[in-house]
């Protein structure tokens, strides 16, 4: 009979034949999928020097050797375990398979697995209104885990199920994987039943953690993406805020920046403050981007992780494209109609809070900011009147759209108090009446504030000026001395 020590010998051997090879088919996957866009077969060629046809017939073949290897060893790994643990043990586990459950698996690695979870994939925020009766309408769930195309369907686990949990309690409802990754609920929908959310305990004044979790059978992780869940209630009063251009400093730049380097600081003057105020007189910020949804995680990082001066932005859902790479860069740069898709995603907001049972007459949507005139398309689509909507230029420059109107000018920055008091007597007629009072007294405040800006900004005017005289008279009394002749020695 095999001891116990020849017993752990082989199960470590095995264990790490197994974890090997399954990490050396996740990073081949991952290495030419990364190099390769899902549909540009001219792209591949110019990568590899093969075709897109002889590319992938050759990863599937690597692929399949490689978890053909790797099934043996978790198959021996698996019989070896059976003479260690209870019959008990490999009862039928949750995701309805059988087999030596998670936690033994992880022990039976020495530790080195401490968790079987991977992050892999994005979503993007979900907005829920709820109504007087204690149901929830909410926007889409666009959950998308990561894919590759040299993968089969039974690898990928094309029809499993996948776990939805909400602050760490798992939900009711559960959603399916379909291709390239997508999920949608059992009942093929992306949104929930209206009663899913009734008995799930909500923060209302926080965001919500919301995890899908897929147990992928091809690698035994289980694979996991999180997003945001925020409960709003009818009648809310929404400012819209474009991401590239407009909270950062530039489009292109920004990007680069906050998602590839880590630069969440990389914003327009005052940018946290400002709409940190806006939050406070009890609006709602919805960040929408025409990011990719790819993207949706980085930019939530970068949401959350900005800071300027001791301030952060204010918690708010992050909207992203709903289509990939390809189809976002299509949207943006080929047919440069971003506007129709944001304006989809703002009427589908609007539904929402109708159905939820809004009765108030004042708009949702009573301010946006953005950098292009796509962006005053959409706003301007979803009701906001042209003197609500501002356009801000990489020097920092916000102007209202609507250059006609009497008073309207162009603001240094968002840390200029003018823009607010530009703002707030308008919001004071689009918002419902509770709401009023709090604008009123930020009007005051606001006023106070611009004095004494303004009073700075005079002193600091006149330090310049008198600067500049002094250098201007010590220059002036250098070259009168130059001029005058050696005395003789």
């Amino acid at each position: 009979m095999t001891s116990t020590k020849d017993k752990d010998e082989k199960m470590e051997t095995l264990t790490d034949n197994a974890v090997e090879n399954l990490i050396t088919i996740d990073n081949i996957v991952d290495a030419v999928t990364s190099q390769i866009d899902e549909e540009d077969e001219i792209g591949a060629f110019h990568l590899f020097g093969v075709p897109m046809e002889q590319m992938t017939q050759s990863i599937v073949t690597t692929q399949s050797d490689l978890e053909t290897v790797s099934e043996d060893a978790l198959r021996s790994l698996s019989m070896i375990e059976s003479d260690c643990l209870p019959n008990s043990a490999y009862s039928e586990n949750e995701y309805g398979t059988k087999g030596p459950p998670a936690m033994a698996l992880s022990k039976s690695m020495g530790g080195r697995m401490s968790t079987p979870y991977r992050q892999s994939g994005n979503a993007i925020d979900v907005i829920a209104v709820k109504s007087r009766e204690d149901q929830f309408y909410t926007t889409s769930w666009h959950v998308m885990f990561s894919w590759s195309r040299f993968r089969s369907r039974t690898a990928t686990g094309v029809g499993d199920e996948v776990r939805v949990l909400m602050n760490g309690k798992e939900l009711p409802v559960k959603m399916s994987l379909l291709e390239r990754g997508r999920c949608v609920f059992q009942s093929g929908s992306l949104t929930p039943p209206i009663d899913a959310l009734a008995n799930v305990e909500l923060y209302e004044d926080n965001a919500n953690y919301v995890r899908f979790e897929h147990y992928q059978r091809s690698t035994c992780c289980i694979r996991y993406v999180e997003c945001r869940l925020y409960v709003w209630h009818p009648e809310e009063s929404v400012i819209i805020v474009d991401l590239d251009g407009t909270l950062t400093v530039s489009d292109v730049e920004g990007h680069i920046r906050t998602l590839r380097l880590g630069q969440y600081d990389f914003l327009h003057r005052g940018t946290c403050q400002f709409f940190t105020k806006l939050h406070e007189l009890q609006m709602r910020v919805l960040y929408l981007t025409a990011r990719p949804l790819d993207w949706a995680s980085a930019s939530r990082n970068h949401l959350e992780n900005a800071i300027q001066l001791k301030h952060v932005l204010p918690p708010g859902p992050l909207i992203t494209n709903s289509n990939g790479l390809t189809g976002a860069l299509l949207t943006e740069v080929v047919n440069k109609n971003p506007h129709i898709f944001k304006r989809q995603v703002l009427q589908e907001i609007q539904l929402c809070l109708i159905h939820a049972g809004r009765v108030t007459e004042h708009p949702i949507f009573v301010a946006g900011f953005g950098n292009r005139s796509s962006d005053v398309l959409a706003y301007k689509d979803a009701g906001i009147e042209l003197d609500m909507i501002f356009l801000i230029d990489s020097t920092s420059s916000i102007k209202c759209s609507n250059f006609t109107c009497v008073g309207s000018k162009m603001y240094e920055s968002y840390d200029d108090p003018n823009v607010l008091l530009w703002m707030l007597p308008k919001l004071k007629h689009r918002v419902p009446f509770e709401k009023v009072g709090k604008i009123d007294e930020y009007t005051v405040r606001e006023l106070l504030y611009a004095e004494e800006r303004e009073q700075l900004l005079i002193s600091e005017r006149n330090a310049r000026a008198f600067q500049e005289e002094e250098y201007e008279r010590i220059k002036q009394n250098s070259q009168v001395r130059s001029l005058e002749p050696m005395p003789s020695l």
